[in-house]
């Protein structure tokens, strides 16, 4: 169970499909990434500094808090963390990512019958899956008392900003805020000026403190098997 501004809940219907295909891909990204690193400074990054200075296995242990606190009701509520929350903005940054790269391909000419119907097939996948979470939620229900508001937004549509705010809103479903993002800027303060900016956003002590558990390679593997068969069940391929 996850608790958020609209109370304790776990993703369901077109929600938990949308975040179970993401997660899914950025899982086997992760993976390919640490396959082939050399080093750490290789490994699968998000932009997230709370998300980013974690191991690989720390990454994997992240992605399992979220995945089964998000998608599993008997799952006792998951205390939230930098890190955790960090791991479940990674998977919807990373999804305007994706977003972003459909909508660039629409331009790219079709190698050959084939390359051409798998691109008609998956040409508006991840528009697709997010507009059913806009119609699951209401999200896009014109307001009677606005003449003036925005249309819908169609699965054809090539604005990448359109697309980024839906995926803000349907991040906002779970995320309170941003707080995962303040952790630098508290520890260049000093310690009293440290502890007046938490009270003031009411962050725990620690919150930026709590480290994941470090999995190794063959408590990883485990967790990313578990993970994947809890993605399947709710995000059939």
């Amino acid at each position: 169970m996850w608790w958020t501004q609209i109370g304790e809940r776990v993703l369901t219907g077109a929600e938990a499909e949308l975040f179970g295909h993401a997660l899914g891909v950025v899982l086997d990204e992760v993976e390919e990434a640490h396959r082939d690193a050399q080093s750490e400074d290789d490994e699968w990054t998000a932009s997230l500094t709370a998300f980013d200075d974690l191991t690989y296995g720390q990454k994997i242990q992240v992605f399992a808090t979220v995945a089964e606190g998000l998608l599993l009701p008997e799952v006792p509520k998951v205390r939230l963390t930098a890190a955790v929350e960090a791991g479940v903005a990674a998977v919807y940054e990373q999804l305007k990512t994706y977003v972003e790269m459909e909508i660039d391909a629409e331009d790219l000419p079709d190698e050959d019958e084939r390359d051409r119907q798998r691109r008609e097939t998956y040409r508006h996948f991840w528009r697709r899956k997010i507009l059913a979470v806009c119609d699951q939620y209401g999200m896009q229900e014109p307001d009677p008392s606005d003449p003036e508001s925005d249309e819908p937004v169609t699965e054809g549509c090539a604005d990448k900003e359109q697309w980024d705010l839906l995926i803000e809103r349907i991040m906002g479903r779970i995320l309170w805020d941003r707080d995962y993002e303040d952790g630098d800027l508290l520890l260049d303060l000093p310690p009293e000026g440290a502890r007046e900016v938490r009270e003031l956003l009411g962050i725990t002590t620690d919150y930026h403190q709590a480290i994941p558990d470090d999995l190794t390679e063959k408590q990883a593997a485990a967790a990313l098997a578990r993970i994947k068969q809890l993605l399947h069940k709710v995000a059939p391929a």
